[in-house]
């Protein structure tokens, strides 16, 4: 598999098991992601909420596609196909 796609990644760093699993995912697949810290840098929950009208994590962005949580075949549909 091969990415072509950019790929973000709003999420946090405690607390957040689905969040852990998709980096984990990320890994494993060897997906590369620009991460988004919403409790490092709160001005991203505002892009959430003016983007997605979202306010939980994590949120996987690609082009303009955007998934809320974390589902393994979610993501490989969008970074992936």
């Amino acid at each position: 598999m091969t990415q072509m796609k950019t790929v973000v990644f709003y999420s946090k760093e405690k607390d957040c098991p689905p969040c852990d699993e998709a980096k984990r995912w990320f890994k494993e697949n060897s997906v590369e992601y620009d991460y988004k810290d919403v409790v490092a840098h709160p001005e991203y929950v505002r892009d959430l909420v003016q983007n997605y009208r979202v306010m939980s994590v994590p949120v996987l962005v690609v082009g303009d596609d955007h998934y809320v949580g974390f589902d393994a075949k979610e993501y490989k549909r969008l970074i992936f196909d």
